[in-house]
């Protein structure tokens, strides 16, 4: 067996059981704390206790007839027993919101059962859950997933941190089903290698006609990044967008799983229990009998290698009897410091891989036929040239203004499965290079041109003064401008000017005839050419007669 695929059992025998609950009438708001209180509750909705109290709030919200919210305050929660968290209504649009106060809410059950947290449905559900860290716990059983999401049970996680001390068998941070979302989060686990037991970041498991699940801008670190097809059957499907991937291998499909990459940054790690091996980028193989497809589909992808001895950019592998088709495309990417940048192995079926508008080194490319079929296609706009990368030594793969991959990209519009914006959320087609057309970049990051030096200086508007003073008097300007941002200067006749602002005062000023310039500069120091010139009479003080 392929050393990718021994996981995908383990994987597969997630298997959630319902449970019964009666149901009450109205939507609540139901609280977890260890002591003390949150602002959402009030008696008899707040459970108390570091150990029970997740769990009772989370079951209040079950057996409660519609939607309901369970706030969750700061502190380490446990459950009892080795037992996970679970929410498992018992009526379809039972959703809940669970939200955590941020890093200070830490869920962390030691559990024999396979997951920490359950997020289960019945029917359609739509629910949520924020603001909060999962840890699975050193104690829980080999295999122990992170947050699992049943097939009915769509949901949207956001700014959720999930996390592993130390490694316990093959585990996956979060499992996520039919249209389900995790976004804005954070995933670390422990590396372990990639030849038998794995750690995964992001697994999907939805079945064909059901919403697709995305991973999108989160950062993850993990033997593998992101996966589909690991239930061994059915089309899983799954899509990577604007994501930061640390990982042996990046992104892979491998049983019937259908995988979309978008505006994503993998960077290459030593596989940790074989350094010897290949860590690959993009990964796309079957390895068992009876599955037809596998595909992956990258769009301005960067993979950057590793300290591995042969990190491999792209492969499309079909390993398996029964004639399944695998196949990997890449457009407007990068493959930087790989020592092969394409591969594909037709050992059995068949294994195709098209590439274009890409960078990488077509000397290293490698495409072989060992009782299988298929071919490898290079189109159009690929290119051989060092990427110009802002700062590569310190983990800053954007284009720096030198880089010859700006503006170089597919010249294609966006297609509807593409995200407007790249990785770094700035604009994804801009016209970088300033020929006037603009294009996508290769990679992950669209460069962003400077703005256009600001060149047109401000106005200075006239306010009141007096045109004669009398000696001794203070002489007082009042002046405007067209930016409110701007500052002024003011120089009295041949005078050097100096900073001033409105009302402006002129004391002890000489008899005669003087002229105040007034000049206004904006932020980028353009000053006003047409200044404002005050023109004022001191004069002489009249005595009084004697009578």
């Amino acid at each position: 067996m392929n050393r990718i695929g021994r996981v995908s059992l383990v994987l597969a025998a997630l298997v959630v059981a319902s449970l019964s609950v009666a149901a009450q009438a109205s939507a609540n708001t139901y609280c977890a704390v260890a002591s003390g209180s949150l602002p959402d509750c009030t008696a008899p909705n707040t459970f108390t206790g570091a150990t029970t109290s997740v769990q009772a709030a989370l079951n209040a919200a079950a057996t409660n007839a519609g939607p309901d919210k369970v706030s969750i305050g700061p502190g380490t929660f446990t459950s009892t027993a080795n037992t996970a968290l679970t929410y498992n209504p018992s009526a379809a649009g039972n959703n809940v919101e669970i939200a955590g106060q941020g890093p200070s809410t830490i869920l962390s059950p030691t559990t024999t059962i396979g997951y920490t947290f359950l997020l289960a449905g019945t029917g359609a559900t739509s629910n949520s859950m924020h603001d909060l860290t999962v840890t699975i716990a050193p104690g829980s059983g080999a295999g122990t997933a992170g947050i699992l999401l049943t097939q009915n049970a769509s949901a949207d996680l956001h700014d959720i941190s999930v996390a592993q001390a130390a490694p316990n068998g093959s585990s996956a941070a979060v499992i996520l089903n039919q249209g389900s979302i995790l976004r804005n989060s954070a995933v670390s686990l422990p590396r372990i290698g990639t030849a038998g037991l794995s750690t995964y970041g992001v697994v999907s498991s939805s079945a064909a006609g059901t919403g697709v699940p995305v991973v999108r801008d989160s950062t993850v670190t993990a033997d593998i990044g992101a996966s589909a097809g690991q239930g061994v059957a059915g089309l899983e499907r799954l899509l990577v967008e604007r994501n930061r991937i640390n990982a042996s291998i990046g992104v892979t499909t491998a049983q019937g799983g259908e995988v979309a990459v978008r505006d994503t940054l993998i960077k290459l790690l030593p596989d940790t229990a074989n350094p010897s091996y290949s860590s690959v980028g993009l990964y796309s193989d079957i390895f068992l009998s009876g599955n037809t497809t596998a595909t992956i589909d990258a769009k301005n992808v960067t993979i950057v290698g590793g300290s591995s001895p042969n990190d491999i950019g792209v492969w499309s592998i079909a390993s398996s009897s029964g004639g399944p088709i695998v196949d990997a495309s890449l457009s407007s990417s990068i493959l930087a410091d790989v020592e092969t940048s394409l591969k594909r192995t037709g050992a059995q079926g068949v294994a195709t891989l098209e590439a274009e508008y890409s960078d990488f080194d077509p000397a290293t490319i490698s495409s072989t036929n060992s009782g299988g079929s298929g071919i490898l296609t290079q189109g159009p706009g690929n290119v051989n040239l060092a990427p110009g990368f802002v700062d590569a030594a310190g983990g800053d793969f954007s284009l720096a203004s030198s880089s010859p991959l700006i503006d170089i990209g597919d010249p294609a519009p966006l297609g509807g499965d593409e995200s407007a914006t790249d990785l770094a959320g700035n604009p994804r087609i801009l016209d970088g290079n300033g020929d006037g057309t603009a294009r996508r970049d290769m990679g992950a990051f669209e460069f962003v041109p400077a703005p256009p030096a600001d060149t047109t200086p401000p106005e200075t508007i006239a306010g009141k003064f007096k045109k004669k003073v009398k000696k001794g008097k203070p002489a007082k300007f009042e002046f405007f401008s067209n930016d409110p941002a701007a500052t002024f200067t003011c120089a009295l006749d041949k005078k050097a000017a100096k900073p001033c602002a409105s009302p402006y005062t002129l004391k002890r000023v000489k008899k005669g005839k003087h002229t105040l310039t007034i000049t206004a500069i904006d932020a980028a120091g353009n000053a006003d050419q047409s200044p404002v010139v005050d023109k004022f009479k001191v004069k002489k003080k009249k005595k009084k007669r004697k009578h």
